[in-house]
């Protein structure tokens, strides 16, 4: 079963010199698809002040595979 988390278009301000995303946008567009996923499962922020329990990411890896060569 296919999910869409949200869509929306990169902007130029995202990008750098070679039209690439920048490294803080792509960790920021799986921050907002995780808070998202998080709230269809029911652990999301508005549960979180009511049940007055949370997640919290401990590690994260950004991996450039196939960007150098």
């Amino acid at each position: 079963m296919p999910l869409l988390l949200k869509t929306t278009k990169i902007i130029n301000e995202w990008t750098d010199y070679n039209g690439h995303l920048n490294v803080a946008f792509y960790i920021r567009i799986f921050d907002i698809a995780a808070d998202v996923m998080l709230d269809n499962f029911k652990m999301g922020g508005e549960t979180a002040k009511k049940d007055k329990r949370t997640t919290f990411v401990a590690e994260m890896h950004t991996i450039y595979n196939q960007e150098v060569r």
